[in-house]
């Protein structure tokens, strides 16, 4: 008697773990919200950005504050009276002065690092491939740079007129497109720099987005969507789109609440309306979320659907794997993502317990 509740024990823990390796390889599980701390601030938020392992950084014009998922304050940096603006990376922030041209950094813990100068005005500011990438604005153009680990600025890409997006690999390998007007009327240039230089133009469209998968360039404009690759063009007709995202099975569209799913070779994959009020795209890994002011939907495309409305509209919110923030004048609201088991998983962990206590 005693063997055969060890044995039985012994295939329940086999069966969950095989389940267990199955939805993480094929699919996301949905997930319950959760309600894990809030706080009322001294002041008004600014901007706010989550790094890498879930820091939270919060900015109200004069103090950067960054705190742990648990919501205590690991540290906070004065910069009172300077006038600066914050912009978020993965791994860093960065604020950046205009009067005096700089850009000062800090880790995701809140430690100073490399202070930056900068050759003209700050138009943008992101990280790509643990590089940061600066879009200035100068009297005769605009240029894309690139910060090394020293804090030393390399010129990627320069132009008399206005840079749209990039995508940058290293500094030998990016695209660029650019924004022209001129008496023809107005056009997007695309630049591909890997080893060889070369353009493509496109008349009377806009580039809104770019990505890449493999050897492909894609570029999303307020027409159409287009794959560049091997000489050949291909493109189809899109709508106005919200928000894009682009990941390693495909294209992902949002727009006019509807979410559209193209592959590589630009195929409408899937298509459905998403059931809530949302604006914006993000990738938690397996799975493709979307949010807006009161409303959240997971697993969008895929099993286990499931959407939140909340009581109130938030006037900022940002999404992580694990991590849900919502900002709502002074107060912030951290929930938690908890993944949430199909009923079988829950019903054989519920035998495994009784086992255990019968054992």
């Amino acid at each position: 008697m005693e063997k055969k509740r060890r044995r039985r024990f012994l295939v329940l823990l086999i069966i969950i773990g095989v389940c267990f390796i199955f939805f993480k390889r094929s699919m996301s599980l949905p997930r319950e919200v959760q309600p894990l701390w809030e706080k009322t601030l001294e002041g008004d938020v600014e901007e706010m950005g989550i790094l890498a392992g879930d820091s939270l950084v919060l900015w109200n014009g004069n103090i950067l504050s960054f705190y742990d998922k648990k919501g205590q304050l690991m540290v906070e940096q004065d910069h009172s009276l300077e006038r600066l603006k914050a912009y978020f990376g993965q791994e860093w922030v960065y604020l950046y002065d205009k009067d005096l041209k700089r850009i000062y950094t800090y880790s995701k813990k809140g430690q100073p690092g490399k202070t930056l100068t900068v050759p003209g005005d700050l138009f943008a500011l992101k990280e790509q491939n643990g590089r940061a990438l600066l879009h200035i604005r100068q009297e005769n153009g605009e240029v894309l740079y690139m910060a090394d680990s020293q804090g030393a600025l390399l010129s990627l890409f320069e132009t008399e007129h206005f840079i749209l997006d990039y995508e940058v690999a290293a500094d030998d390998d990016f695209v660029v497109a650019e924004l022209s007007n001129q008496a023809s009327g107005y056009r997007t240039t695309l630049f591909k720099n890997d080893g060889d230089f070369s353009r493509e133009e496109f008349p009377m469209e806009v580039a809104m987005a770019l990505g890449r998968h493999k050897n492909q360039v894609y570029m999303l404009t307020e027409k159409k969507l287009y794959a560049l690759g091997e000489g050949q063009i291909q493109s189809v007709e899109v709508p106005l789109v919200s928000d894009v995202l682009m990941k390693e099975d495909g294209i992902y569209l949002l727009h006019s609440g509807i979410l559209s799913k193209y592959n590589f070779k630009l195929d409408l994959a899937k298509k459905e309306v998403v059931p809530a009020n949302v604006l914006k795209l993000q990738d938690l890994g397996q799975a493709v979320y979307s949010y807006g002011q009161a409303d959240m939907v997971g697993n969008l495309l895929g099993p286990w659907e499931f959407s939140v409305r909340f009581p109130q509209t938030a006037d900022r919110v940002l999404l992580s794997k694990d991590l849900l923030i919502r900002c709502q004048g002074r107060k912030i609201y951290a929930y938690g993502l908890k993944r949430r088991l199909p009923w079988f998983m829950e019903e054989g962990l519920q035998e495994i317990e009784e086992t255990k206590e019968m054992t």
